[in-house]
């Protein structure tokens, strides 16, 4: 049986990671479908794994989305 403070930790991980990447996308202008399939893919990966590795799991996220916008070409 799944104690409840394993599918509480998914969707307090889901939920900052939800906010963080709202405002990302609203930022920079990321509104198309495919980034928005994306983000909700991230953040069922990031979720499942934040509830073992913890608050690392935000140092991903934010060096990920460093890396993601320096690949872009520049105008």
């Amino acid at each position: 049986m799944i104690e409840v403070s394993i599918l509480d930790g998914i969707a307090q991980s889901f939920f900052i990671y939800f906010g963080i990447i709202v405002v990302y996308n609203f930022i920079f202008g990321n509104t198309g479908v495919k980034n928005i399939v994306y983000s909700l893919i991230l953040l069922l990966i990031l979720s499942l794994i934040g509830i073992f590795l913890g608050d690392i799991t935000s140092f991903f996220l934010a060096l990920g989305m460093i890396i993601r916008e320096r690949r872009k070409p520049k105008i």
